[in-house]
């Protein structure tokens, strides 16, 4: 495992590899960085540091230009197989929810509320209680169907632009400097408490 030497590099030596790089030495050296210090003493260590995550992946891990980014950064490549996607309107199915719940679909200009279609849309989160509730039922489903259950539930935003319109998504993203992530996780970790209550272990991506 390279987690140690990565860890040394890291937290002793200050040298650090923030992104892949291309192996032209110039391009290298715009994501690498070195200790000013020409010289480093290092005294006695005793240092044990559990990993934050149970594995971690690049999805374009393999390609030749990512793979001394995976190393140096100490990737986990064993452990229990989570994965972050983009996955949230899975658990809001227009067509299940539009016709009872429209405020959970986004606004457009004209203050309509269409049902969307495709994946390129995110939801209104503008009622996190209504937003976290909803999908709180696909998920009890999901556990009461799958056997064995699954060992994540993935909520991660579209591949797309947030675009709702409504007053309260715009008043929040005026707010925060045009960012949803207020909205976004003020619903998730809704969804976070009542899943650790409901069901421990389950990992939320």
């Amino acid at each position: 495992e390279f987690a140690p030497v990565s860890l040394f590099l890291d937290k002793v030596c200050g040298v650090r590899l923030y992104a892949p790089t291309e192996s032209e030495p110039s391009e290298s050296e715009l994501w690498l960085a070195l200790s000013p210090e020409s010289q480093v003493t290092v005294g006695a260590l005793d240092v044990f540091q559990r990993p934050f995550f149970a594995k971690t992946a690049f999805s374009t891990g393999s390609f030749k230009r990512n793979q001394e980014w995976n190393r140096i950064n100490s990737m986990v490549s064993e452990g229990a197989a989570l994965r972050a996607s983009h996955t949230i309107i899975n658990y809001l199915k227009p067509e299940k929810y539009h016709e009872k719940h429209p405020q959970l679909f986004p606004m457009a200009a004209n203050g309509t509320r269409p049902r969307p279609s495709g994946s390129t849309w995110n939801p209104c989160l503008a009622d996190a209680d209504l937003a976290a509730s909803v999908v709180m039922e696909e998920i009890r489903a999901l556990m009461k169907s799958s056997t064995p259950p699954p060992d994540y539930v993935s909520l991660g935003c579209m591949d797309c632009a947030f675009d709702c319109k409504c007053p309260v998504c715009q008043e929040s993203m005026q707010r925060h400097k045009g960012s949803y992530s207020n909205l976004y996780y003020t619903f998730l970790n809704k969804v976070a408490v009542a899943c650790r209550r409901e069901f421990p272990g389950l990992w939320i991506t």
